[in-house]
């Protein structure tokens, strides 16, 4: 009797997952052209000489890869390079061409201390969505029980992007 249940369950779930595909499908083929245009990938790198890319179609950004490194620290500290993605979850503001993307979180805890990693970028998209550049602002917080601890910022790190030739 159990076995029965699960192959009508696969069934219906099998069936639901076609029929999802098949309206997607549907809605795909009546797009208009210009929704159907490719997204453009701009690949560059930060001063730092660390890697990042943008994702956009039209000026209008969908996601965002930044590697950087917080080289100023206070008390000793030191901080390994971040990697952050910015995508659909995250919040870009824009303003014709220039957007801003920010992202703060509580990184792994380090033992006792904890710490608060946020990052700011900002930028300009060229006239043709070719290339863009901006710049980047990371700052890491330690604290510990409730207590601030040492501080590590970026400064202001220039970036530039570019189309693939």
């Amino acid at each position: 009797m159990r076995g029965g249940r699960l192959l009508v369950v696969r069934i219906v779930v099998l069936g639901a997952a076609l029929i999802a595909a098949a309206g997607a499908l549907a809605i795909r083929v009546r797009s208009s052209r210009s929704d159907q245009q490719a997204y453009t990938q701009l690949n560059g790198r930060t001063d730092q000489r660390y890697p990042m890319w943008l994702l956009h179609r039209r000026g209008a950004l969908r996601s965002m890869f930044v590697m950087w490194h917080p080289a100023k620290c206070t008390g000793g500290a030191v901080s390994p390079w971040s990697a952050m993605t910015f995508d659909r979850r995250s919040y870009f503001r824009l303003h014709g061409r220039e957007f801003a993307a920010a992202e703060a979180h509580y990184a792994r805890p380090d033992g006792a201390w904890s710490r608060r990693v946020s990052l700011v970028v900002t930028g300009r998209l060229s006239s043709d969505g070719g290339s863009a550049s901006g710049v980047l602002h990371g700052h890491v917080a330690w604290s510990r029980d409730g207590q601030p601890g040492n501080t590590c910022d970026t400064g202001a790190v220039a970036w530039h992007l570019a189309a693939p030739q």
